[in-house]
């Protein structure tokens, strides 16, 4: 049962299938794939894929909606498991030996404000427990827009790449010679290195399961956005296993790049104070409720290293979150924060509406315990709803441009609100209800903001006596 769906039909782009004898960065495909062949290699042939988190959550093919971000739509891949292994979990999970590599080849999208691609160890045997639960732990840095080697006049946007995924450095020389050996350009090779120090590698049912995301955020023209969601830029990926088994030779878990630059945001307290004045003098004849945030996912490599459920984080965003609430038809939010994109602190920053009701359609096991509907059902960001929304607020503030305030609510008007929808399926209730807030890239680092460098978003709960 299948509940994604199969982009039939992909474009090449530019040159990605032939033609590479004129030393340019898109070699000659058959020529690589002969190339392997000779080296001993097994080439299968896998897809890139799309995935729906609302629709496999009110299918019940996901439990939960693991904190979705609708900002960036999941690509991920299609990977065929080898005969006499196991069954992957899901359709986009997949179990690696420790030689094995997965091989990427495309362009990259059009220009977008951000993207990247990264792989987790997604799901992991508990033996305690008997069961393969979540992990989504990411295992290194992203490759994302501001470090990907990729060649094109539009650098890094819509240029050819590639990109080796695997555990074993033997495996990446002999498949970097067979690249270049079939015309490919070295400045378009990228290499994630999957620390054999942070997983289990293997074929069997105690073996990690792996998956990829490709993230990408906002698009800027909506029919180049279109041409890449069909296409997905012509990526082909290959699942590349040595025909005899090579030894050992893994990657070290690489130091992440280091988030925060030693400036800050702390000189903006005062106009975000006098913002949270005007927002509750703004709305009199309610009683306020001033909801907390706080860090909501561990950074770094802690989540695996304590086997804690990370859901796919990656270094390259804070994450924030308020507690849990409950909204009335005539109670709204207003959420508050800085602008970090016009800080200078990120690219840009969003904010997410969670449903977060307690489950109550699973089975009584411990790995489903507890588990909320955490789906992602309306989104606001820095280059859309949320420019410029303070000005209102903060007449005459030099500062009000690096400030947003927007209303969430079940019965938005024409009013620039984020809406808290009706539920999508019998599932959802949305009966309590989360907000999230997260801030992608700081430019100097090409990593996360630090946050203790960051004013962390706000929200203010107006309910009617």
């Amino acid at each position: 049962m299948l509940m994604v769906v199969f982009l039939s039909g992909l474009v090449f782009l530019g040159g990605c299938g032939g033609g590479g004898g004129d030393g340019g960065p898109e070699g000659d495909l058959g020529t690589f794939l002969g190339l392997l062949g000779d080296a001993g290699f097994q080439v299968r042939e896998g897809a890139p894929i799309g995935i729906d988190v609302r629709d496999l959550f009110c299918r019940k093919v996901l439990p939960s909606g693991f904190g979705n971000n609708l900002a960036t739509p999941y690509l991920t891949l299609s990977v065929d498991r080898l005969p006499g292994t196991p069954e992957n979990q899901f359709p986009w999970t997949y179990r690696l030996r420790q030689d094995e590599a997965l091989v990427l080849i495309g362009r990259t999208p059009p220009k977008s404000v951000y993207f990247s691609l990264q792989h987790f160890a997604a799901m992991r045997y508990f033996e305690e427990a008997d069961y393969s639960g979540r992990v989504y732990s990411l295992l290194g840095d992203t490759i994302n827009h501001l470090t990907v080697r990729s060649v094109g006049a539009a650098a890094p946007f819509d240029s050819f790449f590639v990109m080796i995924s695997t555990g074993n450095r033997t495996t990446e020389r002999r498949l970097r010679s067979a690249l270049l050996g079939a015309g490919y350009a070295e400045t378009a090779v990228n290499v994630e290195g999957l620390p054999a120090e942070l997983v289990r590698f293997g074929l069997d049912e105690r073996s990690d399961q792996f998956n990829l995301l490709y993230r990408v955020a906002i698009i800027d023209d909506p029919e180049a956005e279109r041409r890449f969601y069909e296409t997905f830029g012509g990526m082909k990926v290959f699942r590349v296993t040595p025909g005899v088994e090579l030894p050992a030779d893994p990657f070290p878990a690489a130091d992440l790049r280091e988030r925060g630059t030693g400036t800050n945001e702390m000189h903006l307290l005062p106009t975000m104070k006098r913002l949270e004045d005007a927002l509750i003098e703004a709305h009199p004849g309610y009683n306020v409720e001033k909801l907390p945030t706080a860090q909501w996912i561990a950074d770094g490599y802690n989540p695996i290293l304590q086997n804690i459920d990370a859901f796919a984080a990656t270094n390259d965003t804070t994450y924030l979150i308020t507690q849990p609430f409950t909204l009335g038809e005539d109670d709204f939010l207003v959420a508050y924060g800085v602008l970090h994109d016009a800080a200078g602190k990120a690219l840009y920053n969003s904010l997410n509406v969670y449903g977060w009701t307690l489950l109550e359609d699973l089975p009584d096991e411990p790995r489903f315990r507890g588990l909320r509907e955490m789906v992602g059902v309306s989104e606001a960001n820095s280059k859309g709803l949320l420019r410029d929304s303070a000005r209102a607020y903060l007449p005459g503030d030099p500062n009000a441009g690096m400030f947003y305030a927007v209303k969430i609510s079940r019965k938005c008007g024409a009013d620039g609100c984020v809406p808290i929808p009706e539920p999508f399926c019998d599932r959802m209730k949305l009966k309590e209800l989360t907000v999230a807030f997260r801030a992608y890239c700081e430019p100097k680092t090409k990593t996360g903001p630090s946050y203790g460098e960051i004013l962390f978003d706000r929200v203010i709960l107006f309910r009617r006596p």
